[in-house]
């Protein structure tokens, strides 16, 4: 693990080795996501009979297993999935992925999930929804009105569709982000255009007004037989306004 200090009192912030200290689990395509107290919640990307999420506590002590969950033990284990921690840090989302299967003595990845699971560190609790569109490889914002909302993605396990419907998370359920007029915001819709442009492996910031910046990432296209075939996107959008 790496810690970087910004101010570490020299000229060039500092990253440094913490040698000391190892993650519970080896990680691939999980998250890390800041929440109560500082601390930082790693979600995902482990191997079948690894800890699915530990929560990283300091250099000198390391991290702990959340085991204080009821059914932690049945927390799904996602890949190339996103997470968002609630203004007040004592509520985390983690949506979609995917998750492997052993296939003899390989492993493959699964469709995209439409699972999300909403863990509780006032209550030491975790439940789980479902998203209306399943989502791998998209993007997590919180909201002016302070919910969570899900950009973007790909729902096919050859990554050939992609999700342009925005959909926020009210505490009991999904559902679709609307304009003014009532229609769903999408990305990359724009007038005149027929086909809003879907974006996946993008990247995603707040700024101060509140408004969501998505920048490049790439197009999912039901022609191309090859992920790697997809164009890849150098585009940037911004969504605002969104609902207060």
């Amino acid at each position: 693990m790496l810690s970087f200090d910004p101010h570490a009192g020299q000229s060039i912030p500092e990253f440094k080795l913490l040698s000391s200290v190892q993650m519970k689990a080896p990680r691939s395509s999980h998250t890390a996501t800041r929440v109560r107290s500082g601390h930082v919640l790693l979600y995902g990307g482990t191997a079948p009979g690894e800890p699915v999420a530990e929560i990283f506590t300091s250099e000198l002590v390391g991290s702990e297993i959340p085991t204080e969950f009821d059914g932690y033990e049945n927390w799904p284990n996602m890949y190339n999935h996103a997470a968002v921690a609630y203004p007040d840090g004592e509520k985390a989302l983690i949506t979609g992925g995917m998750q492997k299967t052993a296939d003899g003595s390989a492993e493959k990845l699964g469709e995209p999930l439409a699972t999300a699971l909403l863990i509780d560190f006032s209550t030491s609790t975790a439940q789980i929804f479902q998203m209306k569109n399943a989502r791998a490889f998209h993007q997590m914002a919180i909201l002016p009105n302070g919910l969570p909302a899900v950009f973007g993605g790909a729902n096919s396990v050859k990554l050939r569709e992609g999700v342009s419907v925005v959909e926020m998370f009210t505490g009991a359920s999904f559902a679709f982000v609307t304009d003014n007029n009532g229609e769903n915001v999408q990305l990359g819709l724009i007038p005149g255009n027929q086909l809003p442009l879907a974006r996946m492996g993008h990247t995603l910031n707040t700024l101060r007004d509140g408004s969501i910046l998505l920048v490049g990432g790439s197009n999912p296209s039901p022609i191309a037989t090859n992920p790697r075939n997809k164009e890849i996107l150098r585009s940037a959008e911004v969504l605002f306004p969104l609902p207060q």
